[in-house]
């Protein structure tokens, strides 16, 4: 997803509304607040499991927008 694809999702909300991460892992449901945003250089890469990696690298050819998220 973009900046601007997220912004877009965003805007339709009140601000003042709390945001946070639902993750639903098998029947497991966690939740996770928003930390902070980090923009970060490095290398995408893709396991042999097919998920998504990222190997951070000051030299590397791309720069992601993290949201960094912690335990609720």
């Amino acid at each position: 997803m973009t900046i601007k694809e997220l912004r877009d999702k965003l805007a339709k909300f009140d601000q003042s509304k709390e945001a946070y991460v639902h993750w639903e892992g098998g029947s497991e449901h966690q939740f996770f607040g928003i930390e902070d945003v980090a923009e970060s250089r490095g290398t995408p890469i893709r396991h042999p499991d097919n998920k998504v990696g990222f190997a951070f690298d000051a030299t590397g050819p791309v720069e992601w927008v993290f949201i960094i998220i912690s335990p609720e």
